[in-house]
Formats: C-alpha cells, structure tokens, sequence
C-alpha cells in the first residue's frame, strides 16, 4: 500500500513538473514580442508578409542599420603613436598617423604607409583591426593550395590576435577569389551553434601573401552568451516560424547579427514558390 501511494505521489509530480515545464517555456516565448524587420525595408516596395495573425509577431516598418556606422574624423587619439611599425616575415615597414575615427562604440586609429598600405589599429588594444597592403598583380601569381591558404590564415591571426583567438573563431568558409587570384578565408563566432557576423577575413594571394585582414567587426558580439541564451534563439525562430505558417519556407542559414545600436537579432533567408516562380526575402528577427 505505501509502495502504491509513493508511486501515485511521484507520477503526480511528475506531471506536474512538466506542466510547470511547458507552462513556463510558453509563458517565456508567447509573452515576449518580437519585431521583423525585412531587409528590403530599404526599397520602395517594402515586403508584405502574409501571416496567422501572431499576437507577439510583429513587423516593423523602421528602417534598422544592421551595420556599424563610422563616424570621423574624430580628435586624435590621446594613446594614437606618430607611427605604428608592421612587420610580416623579414619585411618591416612603418606607417604614418594619419586620423583618429569611430566605427561603432570602438575607436581605431588610421595610420598610412606608400601606395595601398595602411592600418587602422584598435585604440584601446593597439591590435590591428584591419589591413591592406600593396601587394600588386604581378605579386599574386602562384600555386597555393586552399589547405596552405588556410595554414597561412591561421597563423597570421593567431600571431595578431593570440593563440586562443581560434578557440572562440572557427573557419567558416573559404572562397577563390579569382578576380584577384587570392582566397577569402573568414573565421567566424559562433552563439549557440548559431553563425554570427563577429569575424575575422583574410585574403591571401596565390603567392601566399597576405593582402587583406578584416576585422573590424571581431568583438562586436562579446559577451552575448550572457545575453542571449539557446532558448532565446529557439523561441525567436519558432515565433518566426509560426507566424509565416506554410508560406514561406526559413533556409537552414542564419546568422546572429548586431544592429548599430548594439541590439541582437537572427538574420535568416526565407524563400518560397508563386506561379511557379522562386522568391526569396531576407529578414531580421529581434532577440531581445
């Protein structure tokens, strides 16, 4: 008899722990709202989604700058140096100061070398944010293979940004560029499992040169994993999902983004048939 008791009692709570458990995930996502804002805001033909009539779906008419604005020049830089010395293999060179300028909330600081070289350094960190060199046409012939390309992409950020830089960037892609005879070889961030725009690009040339680092967005997200949490993503996508209902179908790509004011959302494709015609749309869904 007590043995039949206990088991009522625990098959009780264990209902009741998952209905607890499924009250409180649809309480968290039906109670909180969330803004879409299609891409082609921008257009004079803004798109028009069709929907369920989603009470906490809503789409936005403002037009967000899912980018970082610049703002300068800006006056110089009380730590910016009169010059910034670069080295790469038994090359040296050194640039001049030439600005002190805001792309979003980081400062960075330009410095100029001859013809395309220049850098702009990180003003608090002094790190290089982003670089061009004067690598020309003739310079980029070559044989190397994707592998030596990534090799050399990997090393190179490692030595500008620290060892561990690859524990928190994973290669994302790399593309021939053929116009240039160069790869782009992108390390990205990743939330959740989730890609975000928080990157580092290299381009290298088929001489193995670096021509181009880019990472002017590297940090933009720091921090987000005390923000924004994998059940913040599930539900944003499941409203987003809901609310489109059957016609539109959501591409397996998607991106966590940041728009200039510093603010989370999912940037993801959405695509669908009409008269047997293809259409695609790109849109943004908030996080917080």
């Amino acid at each position: 008899m007590k043995k039949s008791i206990i088991l009522i009692l625990s098959l009780i709570l264990s209902v009741t722990m998952i209905s607890c458990n499924n009250g409180g995930k649809e309480i968290e996502q039906k109670d909180k709202e969330y803004l879409i804002y299609p891409a082609n805001n921008y257009y004079e033909n803004p798109l028009v989604l069709e929907n369920n009539e989603i009470s906490n779906v809503k789409v936005s008419s403002e037009h967000k700058k899912f980018y970082l604005e610049t703002s300068g020049p800006l006056e110089r830089d009380s730590k910016a140096k009169d010059t910034y010395t670069y080295e790469i293999g038994t090359q040296k060179y050194i640039l001049n100061f030439e600005e002190t300028y805001k792309m979003g909330t980081k400062k960075l600081n330009k410095y100029q070398g001859e013809g395309r070289l220049y850098i702009e350094a990180d003003a608090t960190t002094g790190k290089i944010a982003f670089l061009s060199t004067n690598a020309d046409e003739e310079s980029r012939q070559g044989s190397l293979s994707e592998e030596q390309a990534k090799k050399i992409a990997e090393e190179t950020i490692c030595g500008l940004y620290g060892s561990n830089v690859l524990k928190e960037y994973k290669h994302w892609k790399t593309t021939k560029v053929d116009k240039y005879s160069s790869y782009a070889i992108v390390y990205s961030k990743y939330v959740h499992g989730i890609l975000t725009n928080d990157d580092i690009e290299i381009l290298i040339n088929m001489a193995g040169d670096i021509e181009c680092v880019n990472a002017l967005y590297k940090g933009t997200l720091a921090g987000i994993e005390q923000e924004v949490s994998q059940k913040d993503i599930e539900y944003a996508l499941a409203a987003l999902k809901e609310f489109l209902g059957d016609t539109w179908t959501i591409d397996d790509f998607k991106q966590i983004v940041t728009d200039s004011e510093g603010d989370y959302y999912i940037n993801a494709f959405i695509y669908r048939t009409v008269d047997g015609e293809p259409q695609s749309e790109q849109l943004y869904i908030s996080l917080q």
